[in-house]
């Protein structure tokens, strides 16, 4: 993996640890030791979008999932924790990048317009999952147990309904 591409890697690990705090350009550049502009320039050819907006799209993200598969909290409160004003401008973001309204996404979740959206992290995600895969197997004993299991066949992108299903059956 290139030294540009490790970069990006710590980017994406420390907006994704930090989805609550105050995350800007200038503290964002510090930690890839490159300047606040040529950082920005960076990021933007690297994912094809802002740095900024890279944040507000993670933290959207984090959102659809606390939806999908969190029944506790109202759509508001999703809303305001994960950095939106109102549930108006919420909506009105949820909307653009999912086709669905957040009610109607927490109804019956729909991943594939989002993976479109998330297309450029998805495959750093993929390089960092290689990348640092380690199999160090270890053979535990415990007792018997029962456990439940749903297989996913199908295109990776469509997992999300898969794992919609296994938590309702779960209920």
């Amino acid at each position: 993996m290139s030294k540009h591409e490790d970069r990006f890697i710590k980017i994406v690990s420390y907006i994704e640890a930090n989805l609550d705090a105050d995350l800007d350009v200038s503290e964002l550049s510090r930690l890839t030791c490159l300047s606040k502009f040529h950082f920005h320039r960076q990021c933007s050819a690297f994912f094809g979008i802002s740095v900024i907006s890279l944040v507000k799209l993670m933290r959207l993200k984090r959102a659809a999932y606390q939806l999908a598969f969190r029944d506790s909290g109202n759509i508001l409160d999703i809303a305001l924790a994960n950095g939106y004003e109102s549930h108006e401008a919420f909506s009105r973001v949820f909307k653009k990048h999912f086709a669905l309204s957040p009610s109607d996404f927490r109804e019956s979740p729909d991943w594939t317009p989002w993976h479109k959206n998330y297309e450029p992290i998805l495959k750093l995600r993929g390089k960092i999952m290689r990348s640092t895969a380690e199999f160090n197997a270890q053979i535990v004993e415990f007792p018997n147990t029962n456990i439940a299991v749903m297989e996913h066949r199908g295109a990776p992108n469509l997992l999300g309904k898969t794992i919609q299903r296994f938590i309702n059956w779960r209920k």
